[in-house]
């Protein structure tokens, strides 16, 4: 007796979707764990699933999410501008980077590296302005990580 969980696969490379209620060709199913439900109905369940996850982390405090978008916008950062594999701190220790800096965490801020191709993690990180983060990038994607500290010791000073 075969389960209903467990269908077989139909001859002529046909398989039934749970979803779909239909059989269709197994090329438009993703191998492993989940094979009997079709990729399009995969994808809506896993946009279900992320949906419920951001629901549960979304929230009104604005200072909060003034951290998160900081720390987000610096992990973009480490990885496409710098090409660090990992980053070493977490929003609990950028909200700690504002306060010793006695500045409120905002969408003006960003994080740069002192040492770009040092450890990523809070003793290594300074706030700047947006304007500045983008010069210092660009200094550092053209001209190299000498550069790049000159102008981070002018912009620091300042």
């Amino acid at each position: 007796m075969v389960s209903p969980r467990h269908v077989p696969d139909a001859p002529g490379g046909l398989r039934y979707c749970r979803e779909c209620h239909a059989f269709i060709p197994v090329d438009r199913f993703y191998n492993g764990r989940r094979r009997y439900i079709c990729k399009s109905h995969f994808s809506v369940k896993l946009a279900k699933i992320d949906k419920t996850i951001m629901d549960k982390s979304v929230t009104n405090d604005k200072p909060v999410m003034d951290v998160r978008r900081v720390w987000r916008y610096f992990w973009l950062d480490s990885k496409a501008c710098f090409g660090q594999k990992k980053v070493g701190m977490t929003t609990n220790e950028v909200h700690q980077l504002f306060d010793r800096k006695n500045l409120i965490p905002g969408v003006e801020w960003r994080l740069v590296p002192l040492d770009p191709v040092g450890e990523w993690g809070v003793g290594n990180m300074t706030i700047v302005s947006k304007a500045a983060r983008k010069s210092l990038v660009r200094v550092y994607s053209n001209e190299g990580v000498n550069s790049y500290k000159a102008m981070l010791n002018t912009v620091v000073a300042a």
